[in-house]
């Protein structure tokens, strides 16, 4: 299906906010809600479903909730579990009809920055009408050109499981053919069907794996920035700067005193 996108006059942008779930053990609320919903997983795994389809979402993964239809939690909330949220309206809302509900961003790290300094500039009270819905048509489009997370697709189960393993051993310097050998099966085989299924690479997914823990750690400790990366599996802090910096836009510390007043909720 494609992905149509409301005019940026058009997109209303509202409340955000980062959810963190600090071990509560509770379901998403089962509700109706007037607005859209985007929804970005950072770690964790969120059960959810919506109108009767399950729209389960794990890190990276993005989730779009459609304004009016009943949606609610299929498990708890995992521990380790943190999500953006972001409710919009659109005054075009036939335009969402047939958009993928379920999806795997082409540049999760870039949709993560847009949410954070969309929910920054709330905080800031910086926002207008006219650049929050512009910000919210942004991240829409960012959006455009990501595939649906393939869940028909017969190799999903074994992309899902290989996913569920880097996010248990991101931190031990893993490589694809560890993930490979740890599924019991050939690393182009499991290399090939997790790009078909997720649009990145195995590697994409460690080093996402690994700078989403970064970030989350950036942004709820005060911890030193290098023990943080080691932590997260990033052995060599050259290597690791390097790839923040590409794929964050900036420094591990200018991205912390960035985000230092982002609205936090864990209810």
């Amino acid at each position: 299906m494609g992905f149509a996108i409301p005019a940026h006059d058009a997109v209303e942008g509202r409340w955000s906010g980062l959810f963190i779930a600090r071990g509560r053990r509770l379901a998403h609320p089962r509700r109706r809600m007037p607005d859209h919903e985007l929804i970005l997983v950072r770690s964790g795994r969120l059960g959810i479903a919506e109108d009767g389809v399950d729209l389960s979402a794990g890190p990276g993964q993005a989730v779009l909730l459609v304004a009016g239809r009943e949606h609610w939690g299929t498990v708890d909330y995992p521990s380790d579990l943190s999500f953006y949220w972001l409710h919009f309206r659109s005054r075009a809302d036939k335009t969402l009809a047939d958009v993928p509900q379920r999806l795997v961003p082409r540049r999760p790290d870039l949709l993560m920055a847009m949410l954070h300094r969309y929910i920054d500039d709330q905080t800031a009270g910086m926002h207008t009408p006219a650049t929050a819905g512009l910000a919210v048509h942004l991240m829409l489009a960012e959006l455009c050109a990501a595939p649906p997370a393939a869940a028909a697709d017969p190799a999903a189960p074994l992309v899902g499981r290989a996913e569920a393993w880097i996010g248990h051993h991101y931190q031990d310097g893993i490589s694809t053919r560890d993930v490979a050998e740890a599924l019991g099966c050939n690393p182009d085989y499991l290399g090939r069907v997790f790009r078909r299924c997720t649009g990145r690479t195995l590697v994409d997914a460690i080093v996402e794996r690994r700078l989403g823990e970064v970030r989350r750690r950036l942004i709820d400790t005060a911890a030193d920035i290098a023990a943080i990366a080691r932590e997260a599996g990033f052995h060599d802090l050259t290597n690791f700067r390097r790839a923040f910096r590409e794929r964050c836009g900036c420094t591990p510390g200018e991205f912390r005193a960035q985000h230092a007043r982002a609205h936090v909720n864990s209810d």
